[in-house]
């Protein structure tokens, strides 16, 4: 018996495309196993990379806030230094000055003594505005502003008697009457011999604000100096100093001078530091430290902005890391989907085919050795497989159509599947046992049809015969009719016979008599022997 085969020796990458597929119905959608992927890629490495930048923002701001200070404060520190060497060396030049011409030959005279102070005043770069000499406790000489009349005076300020008994000494700047101005006074004493005498020197304020000017711990910052009572004494803002400005005092009436009020109070007790706080609205540092050989303070002031730029720059570089990174995120995302995601989507819609019967499609095939490429085979297996046992079933009812069943199905049918052909196979075998069975029923009836019209003929052969033998007695039909009715029974072929039906027909009203006497003669007659037999 043949066998149907129809196994397909082909791999199943290589079964041909019939047809494109639809993906359409994937596009990116919300629901999408692709979209959701791509946001939870996006905010995830939104998140982590804000989170790096904040955390590194975070320490680097306390890193440098941390540096700053370690910085600052030291540099206050040695920047009130250089400036309390700066007044020192101001005292001293004017020491050195007074000293030089004490010692000089023009000491004895008023007009060589004045002559030659000055010289020393420009000799070492004093910019004295005027002056006044003492010689034991009377004027000596002096500049044109003063005489014996009002250098008096002089002789009550501290900064006389401070000199008389220590040597030397400095008073805070002092405003002018009008207001254009300050000046402050350095006040020396020598001798010379047995005499001594003492030197009373005014300066412009200006020179303390010009060294004030020369002190800066970044590019914007400003500096002063304030006295034991917090009031201005050199400001790189001169107005500061002539109006005597204290924001130890303006805070008592301005809360927004509390922090800068609070710093000075630090630095007049002789501290030293930085804090950062709110000047005139900007953010900004404030360094304090106290001027040696002084009860003044130095005080520095610059915004924050100034100490910033190493973290603006670390923080440019850190933007620009956490942009690359997003940038490698999407990248990453799109390698992953394009390994994992696309191929299920892929896999997806080809599935989505074949639930709408679709086996003519190709199916993709993902060489890849984890779960994705077991379910791409997987699912190319499973159509190439199903596109197998439907061909086998189509060719095997195509065969049953034309009336072929001598045949069986076979083939490689695994799992489940493995009953469709058994079952099938069983179908084919029971038709072919029902088909012979009829086949062997209707030989029988051939059979049985042939001995019936073998008879038939026989039968028709008796009644010719009969109809010859009777046509004679023609007037006894009903004789003749009785006669094939008892021995033949009503309706058999001799009565049928057209010649008897034609001998039957009654001629006259003698013909309808019954005669038993040709019944005998019927029987012994020979010719209708046939007939009754």
């Amino acid at each position: 018996m043949a066998k149907l085969n129809l196994r397909k020796n082909k791999k199943t990458s290589d079964i041909k495309v019939k047809k494109k597929l639809d993906l359409s119905y994937f596009k990116l959608n919300r629901n999408s196993i692709k979209t959701k992927l791509i946001i939870f890629v996006c905010i995830m490495s939104l998140v982590v990379v804000l989170l790096l930048a904040f955390v590194n923002y975070f320490s680097l701001s306390t890193g440098v806030k941390s540096t700053v200070n370690q910085m600052i404060t030291p540099i206050t520190t040695e920047a009130a230094s250089d400036v309390s060497v700066k007044i020192s060396m101001l005292k001293t030049k004017t020491d050195t000055a007074f000293q030089k011409t004490l010692c000089s030959d023009n000491i004895g005279a008023s007009k060589g003594a004045l002559s030659y102070l000055k010289y020393m005043f420009n000799e070492y770069k004093l910019n004295v505005k005027d002056f006044a000499m003492f010689k034991m406790g009377d004027f000596f000489i002096g500049s044109d502003r003063f005489n014996a009349e009002n250098a008096e005076a002089l002789k009550d300020l501290e900064v006389y008697q401070t000199a008389k008994s220590k040597g030397i000494a400095i008073t805070e700047p002092i405003p002018y009457e009008d207001g254009s101005g300050s000046e402050f006074i350095i006040a020396v004493s020598g001798s010379s011999s047995v005499t001594s005498y003492v030197l009373v020197a005014y300066y412009d304020a200006q020179i303390l604000s010009d060294i004030v000017n020369s002190v800066q711990f970044s590019e914007n910052s400003t500096a002063y100096i304030i006295n034991s009572e917090g009031t201005m004494i050199a400001s790189n803002d001169i107005d500061n100093v002539i109006n005597a400005v204290n924001h130890n005092s303006l805070a008592e009436s301005d809360s927004s001078y509390a922090e800068i009020a609070n710093i000075q109070t630090l630095a007049m007790s002789g501290e030293s530091g930085s804090e950062s706080i709110v000047v005139n609205g900007v953010k900004s540092r404030v360094a304090y430290a106290p001027i040696d050989g002084s009860n003044w303070s130095l005080i520095l002031v610059g915004p924050e902005s100034d100490f910033d730029g190493t973290l603006k720059t670390t923080t440019t570089i850190i933007v620009v890391f956490s942009v690359v990174l997003v940038i490698a995120a999407f990248i990453c995302t799109f390698i992953i989907m394009n390994g994992v995601v696309n191929p299920i989507i892929g896999v997806t819609a080809r599935l989505k085919a074949l639930s709408d019967g679709d086996l003519s499609a190709d199916t993709p095939v993902i060489k890849q050795k984890n779960e994705v490429g077991v379910l791409s085979e997987s699912l190319a297996a499973t159509v190439a497989s199903l596109r197998t046992y439907i061909e086998q079933i189509s060719e095997a009812l195509g065969k049953i159509a034309e009336g072929n069943l001598a045949f069986e199905m076979d083939g490689e049918f695994r799992g489940d599947f493995v009953k469709i052909k058994e079952s099938f196979n069983a179908i084919l075998s029971q038709l072919r046992k029902t088909f012979g069975r009829i086949s062997e029923s209707a030989n029988t009836v051939t059979v049985g049809a042939s001995q019936v019209a073998s008879g038939s003929r026989r039968c028709g052969t008796s009644v010719r015969g009969c109809q010859r033998s009777i046509e004679p007695y023609g007037k006894h039909r009903r004789t003749y009719l009785r006669f094939c009715q008892v021995r033949f029974g009503y309706g058999s072929p001799c009565c049928r016979y057209q010649g008897a039906d034609r001998l039957l027909q009654p001629r006259n009203d003698e013909d309808a008599g019954f005669d038993g006497g040709y019944l005998q003669v019927l029987r012994t007659d020979l010719r209708y022997y046939p007939c009754y037999r």
